[in-house]
């Protein structure tokens, strides 16, 4: 059975930049197969949400490397799946330790 995915405020802000930089960069197939890419991302970790690897950075947390450009951090329970952080990977990653 399929967790409950819920988004932190940080996440949704986030995917807000995303989309923003998607939407003055790619085109509108690209912008397509990312949200595709986010909503299969989703549902595998949310039917299955201990398969992916723990963060050795962000305690606490699972990853999915979601493109070679972002990964999706996220913590679950037995009913929900919240995600925490879509991470730009150019980004220093000593700022995951913050």
């Amino acid at each position: 059975m399929a967790l409950e995915i819920v988004w932190s405020e940080e996440a949704e802000n986030q995917l807000d930049g995303i989309v923003d930089y998607l939407e003055e960069n790619w085109t509108e197939k690209e912008i397509e197969k990312f949200f595709k890419r986010l909503e299969d991302a989703l549902k595998q970790i949310s039917q299955h949400p201990q398969r992916f690897k723990k963060s050795e950075r962000k305690e606490g947390a699972r990853k999915f490397q979601l493109s070679p450009q972002n990964t999706l951090f996220y913590g679950y329970n037995t009913e929900r799946l919240e995600v925490l952080l879509l991470w730009p990977n150019k980004d220093d990653p000593a700022k995951l330790d913050q």
